[in-house]
């Protein structure tokens, strides 16, 4: 994949018995929002539960398990795999370091950019799902807004 490129999207609904764990060496960068939902993520040995709220920029090549945090919750959440343009590095970088070390994220809840993040998450996915013309390049302009509205909660 090109540099400034984008790979795939979802909004996914996860059922309470729901266990993920990412493969070994994938190669591209993963922002994510939780819409609803906590889980418990674990990166080797080290373990945090995680809340709705949550914007993530989880970098390459890292191995982590996520599970549903309660018996009976579900998780919802709408995740981006890319790779960053350039200019897009430090951005990232200047966010929180990741509570485990595998990229950055922070709780936007309560920010007043939430709200903000939320809409721009939803209408990436909504450009993918819908399988609308010129649908790449609305996302890199979404996954950059995100970036930004992050940033400037930070």
């Amino acid at each position: 994949m090109d540099e400034g490129s984008f790979f795939s999207v979802s909004r996914d609904t996860y059922p309470p018995s729901h266990v993920y764990t990412r493969p070994p060496g994938f190669p591209h960068w993963m922002a994510s929002y939780r819409i609803s939902g906590c889980s418990l993520t674990t990166v080797e040995g080290k373990s945090a539960r995680f809340s709705p709220g949550w914007v993530f920029f989880t970098r390459p090549a890292i191995v982590y398990r996520t599970e549903a945090g309660g018996r009976q919750e579900t998780i919802t959440a709408i995740w981006a795999h890319f790779d960053p343009q350039a200019e897009w590095l430090p951005l990232i970088q200047s966010l929180p370091a990741h509570p485990m070390g595998h990229g950055y994220g922070l709780c936007l809840r309560h920010t007043g950019f939430d709200p903000q993040v939320a809409a721009t998450f939803e209408e990436l996915a909504a450009w993918n799902r819908d399988r609308q013309p010129h649908a790449k390049v609305f996302s890199m302009n979404a996954l950059e807004r995100i970036l930004l509205l992050a940033v400037a909660a930070h």
